[in-house]
């Protein structure tokens, strides 16, 4: 028992300084990239194109990486590679991934606006909570935990360059749409988890948005001290509050800009 206790306070030895320089990696990337695309107003096109290329690169490591040997027969007779179940692209941010690709292919300016408006909000949560959470891991030896830092930091920077320069609306009425997609998201990925549940690695089952078990342990809210339910509406409304947040820079203006345009209405009546 003892052992075991020095062994996981040396484990957690290990994982803080990196996680600490892993922090800093990402917050350079971030800040690299939102200051350089701003300063030198990176084209939607070039952005779209930084996007899908990062986005492929960390597609391809996860393929390369995570092929696993598969048995049939009682282990004797071997059927092929195929890609680790929980390395698919069902997490938010892999998702988005389909997403770049149709902005950088698409012409139809009005679908590409409007999948902007959600992948947006999604990617600098998505993006934020994968650096935090960097369930990936953080070994330095581990392909893995370059992909994991390295995509969120980037996906982070896109999210935080269109609404820094403000080529996409977030207005109230996206929120509520956004919402309305996220749930419906939620419920398909809740199936997906289920049909993959027989499959597991490293002794854990896919967790797809962490909607199975939460993505750490020992978090305040997001926790299954009281059971899954509870937890599955404390995560609905973290994303709520996640998402509103996200959205409240926008709404502000929108009220603001009908208030300011209400007013000059007024006055242009009383002259």
């Amino acid at each position: 028992m003892e052992r075991d206790k020095a062994s996981t306070r040396k484990e957690r030895g290990k994982v803080m300084p990196n996680l600490i320089i892993w922090y800093i990696i990402s917050v350079v990337i971030i800040a690299g990239l939102t200051v350089a695309s701003v300063k030198f107003k990176f084209s939607n096109k070039m952005v779209f194109g930084i996007m899908a290329g990062v986005s492929f690169l960390s597609e391809m490591t996860k393929i390369l990486t995570k092929m696993q040997p598969v048995y049939s027969n009682g282990g004797t007779k071997f059927m092929g590679y195929y890609i680790a179940p929980p390395a698919l692209p069902f997490h938010l941010c892999s998702i988005l991934i389909f997403i770049f690709f149709f902005l950088v292919l698409s012409k139809d300016e009005a679908k590409k606006q409007w999948l902007l408006q959600f992948v947006v909000p999604i990617g600098l949560i998505g993006g934020l909570m994968g650096v935090a959470f960097a369930t990936s891991g953080t070994d330095f030896t581990d392909p893995s935990a370059y992909q994991c830092f390295i995509y969120h930091s980037v996906v982070t920077w896109f999210s935080l360059h269109f609404m820094i320069t403000r080529k996409v609306d977030l207005g109230h009425r996206v929120l509520s749409r956004n919402l309305l997609v996220m749930f419906m998201m939620t419920i398909t990925i809740l199936w997906i988890n289920g049909f993959l549940r027989v499959y597991a690695e490293n002794g854990r089952y896919v967790n797809f948005m962490f909607l199975a078990y939460p993505p750490v342990e020992g978090l305040p809210l997001l926790n299954l001290n009281h059971g899954w339910v509870p937890y599955f509406f404390h995560l609905l409304f973290v994303g709520v509050v996640l998402f509103s947040l996200a959205h409240s820079p926008f709404i502000v203006m929108e009220i603001i800009e009908k208030k300011k345009a209400k007013q000059s209405t007024i006055e242009g009546k009383a002259d």
